[in-house]
């Protein structure tokens, strides 16, 4: 289940396998007290409920590490605002660094030109995005592949030509012919289609915008329902915990959803989990975070140079006894051959319908993803 936090090393839901390896110390010995949440699409949650098992709020950060590797440099200014979001005075700079030199191989980092894993040592003292606060409550992003360079460079890579001698520009075709990111994720192929369509469709030049992250953007209005009738205050659940600039209302980092106090159901307080989704009841925040809208923004301007194109990699196939999870094969190879390919290989579905390409306003440019 990709509601809890799991060891590195662990088994992870969503790869069906072992997605981490563990943090090791200079003997090679693994060392335990390193975690992240297996939730993998730039959005991350905890969830909280209460003495009956119900879920009472959903708590949700789309912040890079890296930014939080910045605020580390400020021993104090780090732990006030741990302290702050995870309201507790018990938290110290302890509980937030690595107590002995570590190294960390992290699946999804790639050195550019051997293109195998990048190797990492963690002084003593130095910050652990992968403590337990975090892995309690979601104060920043853990999972691997949820980085600022992540993004960074799929955009990058997206605003290249593909296909010899046939362009490919629609997806899953685009991501497998590539090979960016993830190609069964619900970001990855809708934020490189997007960048790839301003730059070799329309000819455009493409940036991220300042500061570069992806965002959330709000909820998908009217998605819950209470005994079968539409729930009319989903707006007044959603609060804003970490803000974007004043002017810019949907660069959100930090959210929660909860029934505000004093919401009164059959004479008891309303609770998250006396609500509906899609006719099931709400156990859990992968259910909320379903209707949760991602954003990411760019420049846009004129002037693309020409390019040659690059010639895929991969081609899209589905996968045996599951045609909705695609399974990436080598360019020019039939289908057929993934007959027995695993649910580790083939990752999960990108659904068409959630896609919402980039597209032109005002030389500003933003894609979304649900």
């Amino acid at each position: 289940m990709v509601e809890h936090p799991i060891a590195m090393g662990g088994f992870d839901p969503l790869a069906q396998g072992n997605f981490t390896v563990p943090f090791r110390d200079s003997m090679g010995k693994a060392v335990p007290g390193q975690w992240y949440r297996p939730q993998d699409e730039y959005l991350e949650w905890v969830t909280r409920t209460d003495s009956d098992g119900v879920v009472t709020e959903v708590e949700f950060t789309c912040e890079g590490p890296e930014y939080w590797n910045l605020i580390s440099q400020d021993d104090r200014l780090v732990v006030d605002m741990y302290q702050e979001i995870c309201h507790s005075t018990a938290i110290t700079i302890d509980d937030l660094v690595f107590p002995k030199d570590l190294i960390w191989t992290n699946p999804n980092e790639f050195d550019p030109n051997t293109r195998k894993p990048v190797s990492r040592t963690y002084k003593k003292g130095d910050y652990n995005p992968y403590n337990i606060w975090n892995s309690k409550n979601a104060v920043h992003l853990t999972q691997t592949a949820n980085t600022l360079g992540a993004e960074i460079r799929l955009a990058q890579d997206a605003t290249k030509a593909y296909g010899v001698p046939n362009r490919v520009t629609d997806d899953p075709a685009l991501a497998c012919c590539a090979a960016y990111g993830g190609i069964n994720r619900m970001s990855d192929p809708t934020i490189g289609h997007a960048v790839n369509q301003q730059v070799i469709q329309f000819g455009r030049r493409v940036a991220l915008r300042n500061p570069i992250g992806l965002y959330i953007a709000g909820l998908v209005d009217n998605q819950l329902s209470l005994n079968g009738a539409p729930f009319p205050d989903q707006a007044a659940c959603w609060t804003v915990l970490r803000p974007g600039p004043a002017e810019v209302t949907d660069m959100i980092v930090r959210a929660r959803f909860a029934i505000p106090p004093g919401t009164m159901h059959q004479g008891k307080q309303l609770r998250v989990g006396d609500l509906t989704y899609k006719g099931e009841q709400i156990k859990y925040g992968g259910q909320i975070a379903d209707f949760v809208q991602m954003t990411l923004y760019a420049i846009a301007v004129s002037g693309a140079p020409a390019q040659n194109a690059i010639p895929c990699k991969f081609s899209p196939c589905p996968t045996h006894g599951h045609p909705e999870l695609i399974t990436a094969v080598p360019f020019g190879q039939p289908c057929h051959a993934t007959a027995q390919q695993s649910l580790l290989a083939a990752g999960f579905v990108l659904p068409p319908s959630d896609v919402v390409s980039l597209q032109p306003s005002g030389g500003l440019i933003r894609a979304s993803h649900r």
